[in-house]
């Protein structure tokens, strides 16, 4: 039996730091590593607002890589990413095991955001309750 197994993330959020393109050693190839953030707001059981920030690096290689750099993104900007997950392990110079989550990313695109949007933005209110769904009792 063969399992339908599938790699594919999507993340969009605000560019951390200003990217630095660099050049792979072996083949030469151009590559740019962004840091995004993307945050998220819920309601907890008070009906007071949370939030938390959650991180991605992105990576891009050759034409995908040399696109972004061209553009002159930088921090603060906004982008939709796709692409695969890896997880990259080296040993640093203390003899510890690391490693790092990244997105391989195979298509990315600038998101334009209304003047205000920042990721310091508070959450809005919902304007309606949200719809109530299998196993979601009914509040009294």
């Amino acid at each position: 039996m063969r399992l339908p197994f599938k790699n594919h993330t999507i993340f969009a959020g605000f560019v951390v730091n200003d990217p630095t393109p660099r050049t792979l050693p072996n083949s030469q190839e151009l590559t740019v590593s962004v840091r995004l953030v993307s945050r998220y707001s819920w309601r907890d059981g008070k009906n007071e607002w949370q939030q938390a920030d959650e991180f991605a690096t992105a990576v891009m290689y050759g034409k995908r890589a040399e696109d972004f750099a061209n553009m002159g993104l930088g921090k603060g900007a906004f982008l939709h990413v796709e692409g695969r997950r890896h997880t990259r392990k080296w040993t640093d110079g203390n003899g510890r095991d690391k490693s790092a989550h990244e997105i391989i990313v195979s298509d990315w695109h600038p998101v334009q955001v209304t003047q205000g949007m920042s990721i310091d933005a508070e959450p809005k209110p919902a304007t309606s309750p949200a719809p109530r769904g299998p196993g979601r009792p009914a509040k009294p």
